[in-house]
């Protein structure tokens, strides 16, 4: 995996993402309004969408929930780390117990699904310009056809994360430099926000999440960074749902993801992340290592 900052990686937009997932600390508040609980769901990136229906495509970040195989394991599990912990700390000790052999649901349920359409701008100081921020008619257009391919896939929620990446501050006092990076997050989102609204058409059910990422100066924006979250507009459920054909097609996706989700072993670390390599084609999990492609 990547140890850069996002501006100085060309796929910045696959790695962005992954690492949003991978810290649910960061991301609660996109997945609250779709009834997600961040810390104990799945996600797919990438997948490829021939794999399981007749699109082409793949979807940058596809979630759903998990489950115990016990239906009162969840709560009981709960019940007893929060005797031990500060409610800081207790959902990575409760992730823990959730993911030991014997107590996650796997493969997970596949009847709730979402859908996310990923971008990744960058703001620079020297060209302080909106070319990165895909903001042609075309880009526009092709974007809006990918996210009306997740609706009528049927999934329940589909959104779009536009995710800003900043240069990193620098400040002798530590902590002002986290002021620095917060503030300067907030000013690429303003600057990029005309644009941004542009980008559904008005009345769709489709979310609109932006996340403004600053950086301090270090390694990366792991943890030395400065997320800041916007809801430009709040997913609805997918009125495409309502027909038939649609109906039928979530049916067999959710069947056959499920399917899918079976042939990869269960996670060692939750939330559970899974990856479609398209340069080797295979499915792996965040506990193993990448191909070397």
């Amino acid at each position: 995996m990547a140890e850069a900052y996002l501006i100085c990686l060309d796929d910045r937009e696959h790695e962005a993402v992954r690492r949003l997932v991978a810290d649910p600390y960061r991301t609660e508040s996109i997945f609250e309004p779709f009834d997600l609980d961040a810390h104990f769901a799945w996600y797919f990136l990438r997948l490829k969408t021939s794999r399981l229906s007749e699109f082409e495509g793949d979807i940058d970040v596809l979630a759903g929930r998990l489950g115990c195989s016990d239906p009162g394991a969840y709560q009981g599990i709960v019940a007893e780390e929060a005797r031990k912990w500060s409610p800081i700390i207790l959902r990575n000790f409760v992730s823990r117990r959730l993911a030991e052999p014997g107590v996650l649901q796997w493969p997970p349920p596949t009847d709730y699904l979402i859908g996310i359409e990923a971008k990744c701008a960058y703001f620079s100081r020297r060209v302080q310009d909106l070319k990165a921020t895909k903001a042609s008619a075309s880009k526009i257009r092709k974007m809006r056809e990918e996210i009306e391919r997740l609706l009528g896939l049927g999934m329940n929620r589909v959104a779009l994360l536009d995710i800003i990446a900043n240069p990193p501050t620098f400040s002798d006092l530590d902590g002002q430099a986290w002021l620095a990076a917060a503030a300067q997050a907030d000013l690429s989102f303003k600057k990029f926000a005309p644009v941004l609204a542009q980008r559904l058409p008005a009345a769709s059910p489709v979310g609109h999440y932006v996340c403004s990422w600053g950086a301090v100066d270090g390694k990366d924006e792991t943890m030395r960074g400065a997320p800041l979250w916007y809801e430009m507009t709040r997913a609805l459920e997918n009125p495409h749902l309502q027909r038939k054909d649609v109906q039928d097609r979530h049916t067999r996706f959710a069947s056959e993801l499920r399917a899918l989700l079976a042939s990869v072993p269960p996670p060692k670390v939750l939330p559970a992340i899974l990856f479609d390599c398209a340069k080797c084609g295979r499915i792996y999990s965040r506990d193993e290592q990448p191909c070397a492609h």
